[in-house]
């Protein structure tokens, strides 16, 4: 089996949730022998989200390999991120996706092995309820088959796939903004934007939302697939990165914003995730578990609203898109959230909160992606040994 069928083949894209699609791991039907060419490779994963927490955590079954996993953020999780708050201490946020379930009854079994084994993972026992915003009408929502969270915290089964072996370090608060690749030793170098230097890689698998060129863009950040396409040729590499970069510019997202509140009282809520609908602003509303007496909850907007802005400030620019200060959005979806707040539970007192933090999600969701990619794992170059991977490669 080549190398790149045995990266992409256990990459496939099987979990969907309410939030963002996420791709994961499904285990392979066949058992694959390890390429030769694998056998004391380096190899680096951009981004410690599902695909590549989930990569690493397969590739490292492979016998004499090390794995570096970069992210630019504070920790694990991607999408299934939590943030753990600053200003409280020990009070934390599962500010991405509130739960998610299985596309596939493969990864279904996946993910209640990880359940049964503790691994990070759990059921989601919520009570998921729709409100209308036009009628206030409000109903259970339909069942939708198992939902699963992480835990304790969203990002756990990240977590618990990367500290799974040894063999696998990670590395967070670090944006790597440019690959490079040596052809004598056949070997990557990956530089962050503090000019630290990371080399020796045979393998590179990129699964970084920054990565596409109309995502990384939206970053402020120069598409490096694209220079290192340019600096081969100029050096007549033989390579298939501009078929990726090809590839890579078809992708297409959508925005969403969420935005962390706590407030300090004991009312109960009848809800633990609300969906709402006909609501041009508001999304959802989610529950979290009572954290020192608070009340915690995330509220997520519409993908339309949040396609409205950017969250560059000038200078810096994106044609159609507008840039407004996070506490000015966090102020209209804050007064929407506490509408809907006051409309359900009428009774209730709800006191300024104690913290009110804005996330902009800049690639929630992969809208449009290449052909080429759906329903393989990832795309990749076997002349170079680069591959690229994520939401974009869902069926």
């Amino acid at each position: 089996m080549s190398l790149a069928l045995f990266l992409a083949t256990p990459l496939l894209s099987i979990l969907r949730n309410s939030s963002v699609r996420l791709p994961s791991l499904a285990p392979a039907k066949k058992k694959m022998t390890q390429p030769a060419a694998l056998s004391g490779v380096k190899i680096c994963i951009v981004g410690s989200g599902v695909c590549g927490s989930s990569a690493a955590f397969h590739l490292s079954r492979l016998q004499d390999v090390s794995i570096s996993v970069f992210d630019c953020g504070r920790g694990p999780g991607g999408r299934t991120a939590t943030r753990f708050s600053r200003s409280l201490p020990g009070v934390s946020f599962n500010h991405g996706t509130p739960f998610f379930a299985a596309q596939c009854d493969e990864a279904t079994e996946v993910l209640e092995r990880m359940v049964e084994r503790q691994l990070g993972l759990g059921r989601y026992e919520g009570r998921r309820m729709v409100l209308d915003a036009s009628s206030g009408e409000m109903r259970d929502a339909p069942d939708e088959g198992p939902q699963y969270v992480g835990s304790p915290h969203m990002n756990s089964w990240c977590e618990a796939m990367l500290s799974s072996n040894p063999r696998i370090t990670q590395t967070y608060s670090k944006t790597l903004v440019e690959i490079t690749y040596d052809p004598a030793k056949r070997e990557f170098s990956l530089r962050d934007d503090e000019d630290g230097v990371y080399a020796g890689f045979g393998v590179v698998l990129l699964t970084s939302v920054a990565t596409g060129e109309e995502r990384g863009l939206s970053f402020d950040l120069d598409p490096s697939l694209r220079r290192l396409g340019a600096s081969l040729r100029k050096e007549g590499v033989p390579s298939d990165v501009d078929r990726l970069v090809n590839a890579m510019a078809k992708v297409r997202s959508d925005k969403t914003q969420t935005l962390m509140l706590a407030y300090p009282t004991e009312a109960a809520v009848p809800f633990d995730c609300l969906m709402v609908e006909n609501d041009p602003i508001l999304s959802k509303i989610v529950i979290l578990p009572r954290q020192q007496g608070l009340l915690c909850l995330v509220a997520h907007c519409t993908r339309g609203y949040a396609n409205q802005f950017t969250h560059l400030a000038p200078p810096t620019s994106v044609p159609g898109k507008e840039y407004k200060p996070p506490e000015e959005l966090a102020g209209t979806l804050r007064e929407r959230t506490e509408g809907v707040l006051r409309r359900v539970m009428p009774s209730a007192e709800l006191p300024a909160p104690v913290m009110c933090q804005l996330q902009q999600w800049g690639a929630a969701f992969a809208v449009e992606g290449p052909e080429e990619a759906r329903g393989d794992g990832c795309l990749w170059d076997g002349c170079i040994g680069l591959g690229v991977g994520g939401d974009f490669c869902g069926e």
